[in-house]
């Protein structure tokens, strides 16, 4: 991958990725766990967390286009602090 990334080597990073993909999902095969399931929840949480950071800034008068990196990753930080923590305890 490193060397796919130095010579920006789309076709290659592209190629690279798959095969990250691949692995993710056969360790989830291995783990009995629904690799399309997991995928869709976690854009489910993200699209939820991205609706409520723009609330919060449309709510200060801003917009996402108008924020600094650094004012979106204290927003996402602040709503997800909000969100009940995951019952696994593994995190959120």
């Amino acid at each position: 991958m490193d060397e796919a990334l130095d010579l920006a080597d789309g076709e290659r990073i592209r190629h690279e990725l798959g095969d990250v993909l691949f692995s993710v999902v056969n360790v989830a095969r291995l783990l009995n766990v629904d690799a399309e399931d997991c995928l869709r929840q976690a854009a489910d949480k993200f699209t939820r967390r991205f609706n409520e950071v723009e609330t919060d800034m449309k709510a200060r008068g801003r917009t996402v286009s108008d924020a600094s990196a650094e004012e979106l990753d204290q927003a996402w930080e602040t709503v997800k602090a909000r969100e009940p923590r995951d019952p696994s305890g593994t995190g959120r």
